[in-house]
């Protein structure tokens, strides 16, 4: 599988092979990604809905276009118009399985100091997601707001292991420090892994 973004700003409409006229980007954004995916057939068309649906989220969450200007191309391609080094996928003995693993979220319950949320989601944005993004096996981190000065955070990881790992680094252990004015209580709510519906894993 290969993913593609193109486009940054500027592309107001797009044209395809078959001479289709997209829509524009929303009014008042001439932001419009499109992010292209290439993969071996064989994807139903409902896993097509579901990659396109946390694409399209995850573009619009992090990079900031309106979900509605976000675009996802899919183009199956067989494994006889692909080659890996010289070789065609076709060609190629059958690679073993790897063992399942499955990710694990963790939701914990953030409470606040009173009148520091503002603080608060400052410093996740400046010091704490960029720490997760150089954690090997993190995935996702998502916060919730259930009340007035009240958090949730959901986080992914792609194992406990790493999760474990990214705990025991001198740098968590600094940002837990650095958490202690903004925050009155953390408490991990639930942890469990990820059921992988599509081919009946957990």
């Amino acid at each position: 599988m290969a993913a593609e973004a193109l486009g940054d700003g500027g592309l107001c409409v797009a044209e395809d092979l078959q001479g289709r006229i997209w829509p524009g980007p929303k009014e008042g954004s001439a932001e419009m990604p499109i992010v292209r995916v290439e993969m071996f057939r064989g994807r139903t068309t409902v896993m097509k809905e579901f990659l396109g649906r946390a694409i399209v989220d995850a573009v619009s969450e992090i990079a900031g276009p309106p979900r509605e200007n976000v675009q996802v191309v899919f183009s199956d391609v067989g494994t006889d118009e692909w080659a890996i080094g010289p070789t065609l996928v076709s060609s190629r003995p059958p690679a073993p399985a790897p063992a399942y693993a499955p990710a694990v979220m963790v939701v914990e319950s953030v409470a606040l100091k009173a009148g520091k949320s503002k603080e608060y989601l400052e410093w996740r944005r400046d010091a704490v997601l960029p720490f997760l993004a150089t954690q090997p096996g993190f995935l996702s981190s998502t916060l919730l707001n259930v009340g007035e000065d009240a958090y949730v955070v959901v986080e992914k990881w792609a194992n406990p292991q790493a999760r474990e790992k990214s705990l025991a680094d001198d740098r968590a252990a600094a940002l837990g420090a650095e958490e202690a004015p903004f925050v009155a209580s953390r408490t991990t709510e639930l942890t469990g892994g990820v059921v992988d519906v599509f081919r009946g894993r957990s």
